[in-house]
């Protein structure tokens, strides 16, 4: 009797932890043009300029995706990545998306065709991209675009889950160094991250085995 009230009172805990927890999608981002000359998931376009291939930075990192809130106009993403061109430079990526949607202009070049059950889109977008101690203010978009992710939607692989957009800087006022070019691209392939176990878990799991000791000890002395 005891040790069902031991595991009832574990159960309670554990799900007083999961009502309180706020769950998010995460995804390892990868370079949606891996079978190019030049892998890549970011391209700079005319601005960066140390080489062959300086535009095309292999990029790594996550794109966290929160939709844990009831209305889902409140939902936002993040993308926090570095990319490095082929000469070493690095690029400090730092994006928060906004303002999600399910219906919005869709750029397909080599994905897939839209298909509005596929793809969702987030329409603003603020942060930053560091390069070479310049400090790109990213807050928008080019075309009419945003940031679009779903199967096909990076742009370059209709079999690919990823995400795509056209991104600007300096739209809504300089609070850094402006790009010259029209836009850059993000093209990336998104998988799912390994989902870190909740401390909730563990607790009961450890508790269940600290039961499961108890109850072999008292076997043994009863034996």
């Amino acid at each position: 009797m005891k040790q069902l009230q031991s595991i009832l009172f574990l159960l309670t805990i554990v799900t007083i932890l999961f009502s309180k927890t706020t769950f998010a999608i995460t995804y390892t981002v990868s370079d949606a043009t891996s079978g190019s000359t030049y892998p890549h998931g970011l391209w700079t376009s005319q601005d960066i300029q140390t080489g062959s291939g300086s535009p095309y930075f292999s990029i790594d990192g996550l794109l966290n995706i929160d939709d844990s809130a009831a209305n889902s106009n409140n939902w936002t993403a993040t993308l926090v990545a570095k990319a490095t061109n082929p000469q070493g430079l690095e690029a400090d990526i730092n994006l928060a998306f906004n303002n999600w949607t399910t219906d919005y202009n869709y750029k397909q070049e080599g994905g897939l065709p839209y298909n509005p059950a596929n793809v969702d889109f987030f329409t603003s977008v603020l942060g930053t991209i560091t390069i070479d101690n310049n400090i790109y203010d990213i807050d928008g978009f080019a075309s009419g675009f945003g940031f679009q992710y779903g199967l096909g939607a990076n742009a370059k692989n209709p079999n690919a889950f990823g995400a795509s957009a056209w991104i600007q800087s300096c739209q809504n006022g300089v609070n850094g160094a402006c790009m010259n070019s029209h836009h850059w691209d993000l093209n990336l392939n998104l998988a799912p991250a390994p989902v870190p176990i909740p401390g909730a878990v563990y607790l009961f799991v450890s508790g269940l085995f600290g039961l499961g000791i108890f109850k072999r000890k008292n076997q043994t002395a009863t034996a």
